[in-house]
């Protein structure tokens, strides 16, 4: 089927930034944009595997540019650019980490188990659920919550790890 060699084309050029990955991916997405939404993700995935985040990113962009970024494909562009950040904890810092401003928008999602695919996540480090713990225990309503539900994950553990000593301070300064 066409489709299908379509698609294997346009694996092989996700691996660079092949210039012959537009009019592929228009072709699919005209023809079949539910394949091509699976090849973009699965190639994410892929990439995310191999601690490839910022090739992840590249693929996920394409999603996103296309309107086919799913909350689940939000969740993986989160994580890859949470894995690529500074995790500086300076707010003027914080205020223009992208990371954090996909995680807002699924922390809206209510059908979304942000917090539970995060912690599930063996992607994620305790430095990672820090740092969004502590952003978000500073803003209000739900995103107070999560950020307050990952500082107590982390300030749970028996453990004089700095971030989970961080985690109980910052509970205590935010009245969490």
């Amino acid at each position: 089927d066409q489709v299908n060699k379509i698609g294997d084309v346009l694996k092989g050029h996700l691996k660079t930034e092949s210039p012959l990955q537009e009019p592929l991916i228009f072709l699919l997405k005209t023809r079949a944009p539910d394949f091509l939404h699976d090849i973009l993700l699965g190639r994410a995935h892929e990439f995310k595997k191999r601690k490839k985040f910022q090739s992840a990113v590249r693929v996920l962009d394409l999603l996103k540019k296309n309107e086919h970024l799913t909350a689940d494909g939000q969740y993986l562009l989160g994580v890859c650019l949470l894995r690529m950040s500074k995790k500086s904890i300076i707010k003027m810092h914080r205020d223009s980490d992208t990371c954090l401003d996909v995680f807002q928008k699924l922390i809206k999602n209510d059908s979304f188990p942000l917090a539970q695919k995060l912690r599930g996540d063996s992607s994620i480090e305790q430095a990672d659920l820090f740092y969004l713990g502590y952003h978000f225990s500073e803003k209000m309503q739900t995103e107070r919550l999560f950020g307050g539900e990952l500082l107590r994950f982390l300030a749970k553990k028996k453990s004089k790890a700095k971030v989970c000593v961080a985690s109980r301070d910052k509970i205590r300064e935010e009245g969490l």
